[in-house]
């Protein structure tokens, strides 16, 4: 269980600095 959430939180970090770097907020609701 941990792994996985060690997984999510690494994914959801990098989802974070991709959409930081396009900064289009519509990218978020399209996800």
């Amino acid at each position: 269980m941990q792994k996985m959430n060690t997984q999510k939180s690494s994914l959801s970090k990098k989802l974070g600095m991709t959409l930081s770097k396009l900064n289009q907020p519509s990218v978020v609701v399209a996800l």
